[in-house]
């Protein structure tokens, strides 16, 4: 009899009731857009605050470059402990250390310093990141993924639509110091807000002791690995990896150069962020419509005409200096994460199995990681050598190459494709 009462509550733990689900997803999202919004609060004045105090090139480059390194280190064993303690836990750590890292910026530090709050902040925002999509992915009936992943999307969309014009509003009237006060401010609602979570980790393994956690990673990483290496073989997790990877390391160039050639051809941090917004803004349109659409046109389709709009966007930043050209320029840059971006993330989840989602995302995010970290290096060297308007040619021509390449592996992703 008492069995039966555990199967019933396992059941109903994984098959809500919708009302329960609708609540989950309201909560997930409104942490998820806090976080985006004190993120980008941070990285947009972080590379206009090097500018001011004179820091190079090549130094901002690797200041924006460290907000990866430790995510590329601690992607996929952080996906194993969250499946083990907890995605709330995860949220609230992740969350505390951001506010740490925020506030650290306030004193207005020399570029070495600079550099090791980026570092926090990634550490920060990668566990953020990675519970809430595990949470995504486990709050709901798998069936229900696509739908859920599509809405909670939107609050991505509204912390980077939000957060470029409030981070330059703050910078322009109260100064970096307010700024980066503030964006440690919207990160401590991020953990106010994560203790009302209810717990939805498949294991439901709270309150685990250290050394009880340490040897259930080092007897787990290694599983791990070889089922990444299971993944890695099938065509869906090679295009989900292959596009986000192609795409993330233009999108570096948001919170790095294209932020230095704005305010160097003389617009205001206000305006900048309008511009920073436009490109999540105009993405917001289709978002709602995402699964439909994936339905309608397919997955592929998609991302090869997203690839397409954003090299052309990107490519035109150079050769315009007029803020309503680059506004229109900056639509059609941000149509390409729209798309390319949410599809990643399904192909992803739905390539694992239910009780390895946590880590199948730290697979995608340690994947993630490695064009964030090189990106702004990349860059970086680019325009210390050839200017900063060539890194946008370059940018293109990498977007440009990403959609040869998915069209000619067509055949080859059809496998992908029939997942949905």
């Amino acid at each position: 009899m008492q069995d039966d009462v555990q199967t019933q509550e396992s059941s109903q733990q994984r098959h809500p009731d919708r009302a329960t689900v609708r609540k989950r997803l309201v909560l997930i999202s409104i942490i998820s857009g806090l976080q985006i919004m004190a993120m980008m609060i941070m990285r947009q004045n972080a590379p206009l605050y090097l500018e001011s105090i004179g820091a190079s090139d090549l130094a901002m480059g690797s200041v924006v470059a460290s907000f990866a390194a430790l995510p590329l280190l601690i992607a996929l064993p952080s996906g194993v402990v969250m499946d083990r303690i907890g995605y709330r836990s995860a949220i609230m750590f992740g969350s505390g250390s951001m506010v740490a890292a925020s506030f650290a910026l306030v004193f207005l530090p020399p570029t070495p310093v600079v550099m090791v709050t980026q570092l926090i902040a990634g550490f920060s925002n990668i566990l953020v990141i990675l519970a809430t999509q595990a949470y995504v992915s486990n709050m709901d009936h798998p069936s229900k993924r696509t739908q859920n992943f599509a809405l909670w999307s939107l609050s991505f969309g509204l912390g980077l639509l939000v957060g470029p014009p409030i981070a330059g509003v703050l910078q322009d009237t109260w100064g970096f110091p307010i700024a980066f006060f503030a964006a440690g401010m919207v990160s401590g609602l991020v953990t106010l807000v994560s203790s009302r979570m209810v717990e939805v980790a498949p294991a439901g393994a709270e309150n685990l002791q250290v050394s009880t956690l340490y040897r259930a990673v080092r007897r787990e990483v290694p599983q791990i690995t070889e089922l990444s290496r299971s993944l890695l073989r099938k065509p869906v997790v090679q295009l989900s990896i292959g596009v986000s990877v192609c795409v993330l390391f233009v999108i570096t160039l948001r919170t790095s150069f294209y932020l230095v050639h704005l305010e160097r051809i003389g617009f205001s941090a206000t305006r900048i962020g309008i511009l920073v917004a436009t490109q999540e803004a105009f993405a917001l349109v289709f978002r709602p419509f995402l699964a439909a659409m994936i339905g309608r046109f397919g997955a592929v389709p998609l991302m090869l005409g997203s690839l397409l709009a954003g090299g052309v966007g990107m490519g035109a930043v150079p050769f315009l200096d007029g803020f309503t050209p680059l506004l229109m320029a900056a639509m059609l840059a941000g149509l390409t994460p729209a798309f390319t971006q949410p599809i990643s993330m399904i192909l992803m989840s739905v390539s694992a199995p239910d009780h390895q989602q946590g880590t199948a995302m730290g697979l995608r995010q340690m994947a993630n990681q490695a064009p964030l970290f090189v990106g702004p290096l990349f860059f970086g060297a680019v325009a210390t050598l050839m200017g900063v308007r060539a890194v946008f040619i370059v940018a293109a021509a990498v977007l440009f190459g990403g959609a040869v390449v998915l069209f000619a592996a067509r055949d080859y992703v059809r496998e992908a494709v029939g997942k949905f």
